[in-house]
């Protein structure tokens, strides 16, 4: 599957590009290792490098939680700042 990507950026000008592939795409998905460095990424602004660390570490073994009320708790205790 191909997708357009469109920038417009702050004076006006347009920027597009057509992506037939990319990280995380089912032709070329992202292993775990990539998964979290992306959530580390994309969580940068909101959360510390402690907090998603601990985050990631108790999603990775996500089959163990007895209560997600644990990880929803570490979740909302991060976003509060």
């Amino acid at each position: 599957k191909t997708i357009e990507v469109r920038l417009e950026m702050a004076g006006g000008k347009q920027h597009a590009i057509l992506a037939t592939t990319f990280p995380g795409s089912t032709s070329n998905p992202l292993d775990y290792q990539g998964v979290a460095e992306k959530f580390r990424r994309f969580t940068s602004r909101l959360l510390s490098a402690r907090q998603a660390d601990e985050i990631i570490n108790r999603i990775v073994d996500v089959d163990a939680v007895r209560d997600m009320a644990d990880i929803a708790a570490l979740l909302r205790s991060a976003s509060a700042g």
